[in-house]
Parts: structure tokens; sequence; C-alpha cells
């Protein structure tokens, strides 16, 4: 079994992906306990189908791990790498708070289905909403198998800087932004991506 950090990474990096590959910019962050994407301002909607897709990425990421491995961190020793409170620590308290405020991804992709179908006049249609289900766990993994070499590259970048920024670009790819410093600017890395395969 592949370590947490590196779990966690793919996780953060699925999320990231489906942002970017629907041309929304979004932070990937990594913490001692877990990790999270967000993204300025809010949205998409949290009954949409994109917002449950963007949550059940994660989740398919994760099997990711499983065919490919971690980068070596620079010294060898994963312990010493940074998380998102040493990478920003101005936004340290607003991090924590954030993810303490996080539903879980099974619950929120549940909520944003039964909120969906409510708001289509399928509000006690249990079996529309196994359909929906069924349809963004499909599409979310095919997203997810069709890009897998994007989602391995940002998750590569996270497990080793522990903040980055990940921005579409016109082509429908994506560059890799590193935090450098408390102020949250940062230079393009080499690394860019894309396009993203819907």
């Amino acid at each position: 079994m592949k370590n947490d950090r590196w779990r966690n990474a793919l996780h953060e990096a699925g999320h990231a992906a489906m942002y970017a590959g629907h041309g929304i910019e979004s932070r990937a962050m990594l913490l001692s306990n877990g990790g999270m994407v967000s993204i300025d301002p809010p949205g998409p909607s949290p009954v949409g189908r994109l917002y449950a897709m963007v949550l059940q990425a994660g989740q398919e990421a994760e099997k990711l791990a499983d065919e490919a491995e971690p980068p070596e961190p620079p010294d060898g020793d994963e312990s010493k790498l940074p998380q998102a409170g040493d990478v920003l620590p101005k936004q340290r308290a607003n991090i924590s708070a954030g993810f303490r405020a996080a539903v879980d991804d099974d619950l929120a992709v549940a909520r944003a289905i039964v909120t969906y179908c409510h708001s289509h006049g399928q509000a006690l249609d249990v079996d529309a909403w196994g359909k929906r289900l069924k349809l963004v766990q499909d599409k979310t993994q095919q997203f997810v198998r069709r890009n897998k070499a994007a989602i391995i590259g940002i998750a590569r970048e996270l497990y080793l800087t522990g903040v980055i920024d990940i921005v579409p670009d016109d082509e429908g790819g994506f560059e890799i932004s590193r935090k450098q410093d408390s102020e949250c600017s940062g230079a393009r890395s080499a690394e860019a991506g894309g396009p993203f395969r819907g």
C-alpha cells in the first residue's frame, strides 16, 4: 500500500484536474491529516453534475496509487515535505478552518445528487438518484482514465510542494504554479499538461 501523502496528493489532484478540465482554476493543498482543493470565487453550484463529478474525481484518482509511484523526496525523507500551512503561514488558520468545515466527499456527492433531483421534480424518485449517481461515477471514471498522466503529474508536484495552483490554459490544458511564499506568488513551473480529454 502506498503512503497516505501520495494517496492524498492523488485525491486532491483528481479534484483539481476535473476543475481544470472544465476551465476552472483551483488551488490544491496537502495537510498533515488530508488535503483540500479550493476555488475562488466559490463554485460551481453544489447541485450540478460537475460539482458531483469534481467530488467523485478525488476517490477515482486515488485508485491510481496502485499504478504510479510517488516521486522521491529531495532528501529522501517524506516527513520533511511541506504542508499547506508551512507554505502559506499567513493562511494557516483559514486553511485549517476550511478543512474542519469540509464535508466528506461521499456525503457531498449524495447531497448534490439529491438536491439536483429535487430541483428537477424528482425529490422522492430513488431510481432517479441511483441513475444520476451511476452517470456521475461513469463520467468521472472515464475522465480520470483519459487524463491519468495529467492527474499523476499534478499529484507528483503537489506531493513535493504541499500547495499548487492549477491554471487552465486556452488550449484545454493547464499550467502548475508553485507557491513560493506567504503572499501566494509563484513562478509557473516548466510542467504543463493537457489538453484534458473530456
